[in-house]
């Protein structure tokens, strides 16, 4: 193995205008070894010398070296550095370091910039600037690659092969012409073109191919030319490629060949067109004729000149379309016009004729219009094609209308007739013990939630509402003595949130176990999240359900009511304006700051009341007397502390939270 080889003469030292666009190659000689390729600039204006030397040790780094500059480069092309746009700042050495698994090679060309009186004396210089010349003229259209490349030499952005314009794939000759084979493509940088015959090399039998940039030429074209030729265009992004099927017929070598003509029948001020279709490998010369007699048939013969052609002859000379001299159009046409009309084709190779008779009639009978209608098949076929359409319109929305019909007694049936799935609460309260002579004690009760289909119909109503609206995703039982019409409470502001339940203050007016008031009885509410469990919603009921059973006492926060048919369960209990207990001794503890006003957020005038030994052992015993009622009743409370003992109007303290209450039993 051996070291990268430079090719002679490479790097060329490079003189360049400023603001043009200058390249450096570093040509690399073919090796076993692939090496890599750097390109630096050296910065400031030392030994030139001295610094390649040092660069050919492999132990010195190309990166981080003061004395030069990594420079950006294609990927694709490293052995080529492009500038643009070079200023007085780019001139210099230009390093390139081409380096193997064997050893490093360094070489180094110099960048000049060239000035005004430069510029004007030199004539000969080893400049790469890269011009875009203007393209020649005199170049052809099929001479596409003439133009292109030097279009897209000079981009900066690389760019894959593509077609400059759609190519078109079947092409269809006569024996004897020059066909052009032409798949113009726009790259960068420039990519090569080969072609193919049915996937082999190019081979003509007769001739040969010529192959310019983008094209491919064939003179005097036979049969045997006839195949499959494919463009492939390719560079280092990528390749692109194209079929064209060519194909060559034989020449004719007779003279022109019609379609057969077919007589016509026509109604009087009618409109009437006829074409003359004519089969030659030349272009051939078409005229239209028509006889002054009615009854004379028009025949001519190859030595009759159209040139001569007259009345005397009885013959006269119809006029045509430029663009379509094979057709024959006729407006409102009169009884004078029917007669026989030739149509004579003409070429080098001879000339051929044709007649037809029309005949005008002022109604036609239904074996004419039978005949109108074969002659006009496509349009009879539209109307045809149009009534069916209109009939399978039709049929499609009749059946439309009979599903939605269909549908909407359904949905009525349905909304007459709910089925859905709901929650049953269902509270199992145990019985006395016998013989234990305490009629009350306190059993706590069994809360189940099953689930059940719930069926009902609201046709008796009348209402337009959907019947499934009055449902409610937990179905309670009702207990007369303890429920309170929703429409009794106004909801207020949260008083404290859980995990998964909240106490609201609310508003009640008539309460049967409250005092009245004028202004209604400020009341605090209990329910669950929307995100609750099934548990959350049995330790709510089992909560109420020990407060029924617990009673009334004035150290304990008293059930009110509540509210469980349809909507969600609301338990309605007493409001205690000074918060649970933990909080309030906080609030008046020796020392305590004066808290700030909640609506200006200045310190608040009020001294905060300071609590002695006497109210304190006060609140004490207002809690063992709840707590000895408890025990009355037989019932554990589980969880007391500060934080369950809420302080009400006169600093009455009610034990709260049945959540975990059990009684003796338990």
């Amino acid at each position: 193995h051996l070291a990268p080889q430079l090719s002679a003469g490479y790097p060329r030292n490079v003189s360049v205008e400023q603001n043009q666009s200058a390249s450096l190659e570093c040509k690399l000689e073919a090796t076993q070894l692939e090496p890599q390729i750097s390109w630096l600039h050296q910065v400031g204006t030392g030994d030139i010398q001295a610094l390649v030397q040092r660069l050919q040790s492999r132990s010195t780094a190309l990166h981080g070296d003061a004395e030069v500059e990594p420079l950006v480069f294609n990927r694709n092309e490293p052995q080529l550095l492009r500038l643009g746009y070079v200023q007085p700042a780019d001139a210099g050495w230009y390093i390139c370091v081409a380096e193997n698994q064997v050893a490093r090679t360094v070489v180094a060309a110099y960048l000049q910039l060239l000035s005004l009186e430069q510029q004007q004396s030199s004539t000969t210089t080893t400049t790469t600037t890269i011009s875009t010349p203007a393209p020649s003229s005199s170049l052809s259209d099929n001479d596409d690659e003439f133009n292109d490349e030097y279009d897209e030499y000079n981009k900066v952005q690389l760019e894959a092969p593509r077609f400059k314009k759609p190519l078109t794939r079947l092409q269809h000759w006569v024996a004897g012409r020059t066909v052009v084979l032409s798949c113009p493509a726009v790259s960068h940088p420039p990519a090569n073109i080969s072609w193919t015959r049915n996937n082999a090399a190019l081979d003509r039998v007769i001739g040969v191919y010529n192959i310019r940039r983008w094209s491919l030429t064939m003179v005097d074209i036979i049969s045997a030319d006839s195949g499959i030729y494919k463009c492939r265009v390719c560079n280092i992004l990528g390749c692109i490629e194209f079929e064209f099927s060519v194909s060559v017929f034989d020449r004719l070598r007779f003279p022109p060949i019609f379609n057969k003509l077919e007589n016509k029948t026509v109604l009087v001020n009618s409109d009437l067109e006829f074409s003359c279709d004519v089969i030659s490998d030349m272009e051939p010369t078409i005229h239209w004729l028509r006889a002054v007699q009615p009854n004379h048939s028009l025949l001519l013969d190859s030595e009759t000149q159209l040139s001569n052609v007259s009345r005397d002859l009885g013959l006269i000379k119809l006029n045509t379309s430029i663009d379509q001299v094979h057709k024959l159009l006729l407006h409102n046409i009169t009884h004078e016009q029917e007669g026989w009309y030739t149509c004579v084709a003409s070429s080098t190779l001879g000339s051929i004729n044709a007649s037809l008779y029309v005949h005008v009639v002022d109604q036609l009978s239904f074996y004419q219009m039978v005949g109108m209608m074969k002659l006009h098949s496509l349009g009879f076929t539209v109307i045809a094609l149009v009534i069916l359409l209109i009939f399978l319109l039709g049929c499609a929305f009749i059946f439309y209308m009979l599903r939605r019909l269909r549908r909407e007694n359904l949905l009525k049936h349905r909304i007459e007739t709910v089925h859905q799935w709901t929650k049953k609460v269902i509270i199992y309260k145990a019985a006395s013990l016998e013989g234990s002579g305490c009629a009350g004690d306190l059993q706590i009760p069994v809360i189940k939630i099953e689930k059940q289909r719930t069926t009902f119909s609201n046709t008796s109503t009348g209402d337009a509402l959907p019947a499934a609206q009055g449902f409610n995703e937990y179905e309670f039982p009702l207990d007369a003595n303890w429920e309170i019409p929703r429409q009794q409470l106004s909801l207020g502001s949260i008083l404290g949130e859980g995990a998964f339940g909240r106490v609201v203050m609310a508003e009640a007016e008539d309460l049967p176990r409250s005092p009245p008031s004028a202004n209604g009885t400020i009341v605090a509410v209990k329910m669950v999240k929307e995100e609750h469990t099934d548990a959350d919603m049995a330790s709510l009921v089992r909560e109420m359900e020990v407060m029924k059973m617990i009673g009334k006492h004035i150290n304990i926060i008293n059930l009110l009511g509540c509210c469980s048919q349809s909507g969600p369960l609301w338990v309605i209990v007493e409001f205690a304006p000074h918060g649970n207990l933990k909080d309030f001794l906080k609030q008046r503890r020796p020392g305590t700051l004066q808290r700030r006003s909640d609506s200006d957020g200045y310190l608040d005038d009020k001294s905060i009341e300071q609590l002695g030994e006497k109210q304190l052992t006060m609140f004490a015993f207002q809690i063992a007397r709840g707590m000895d009622y408890l025990a009355s009743r037989r019932c554990i409370h589980r969880d007391l502390a500060a934080r369950n003992v809420l302080v009400a109007d006169g600093y009455v303290m009610k034990i709260a939270d049945f959540g975990l209450a059990r009684d003796i039993q338990d």
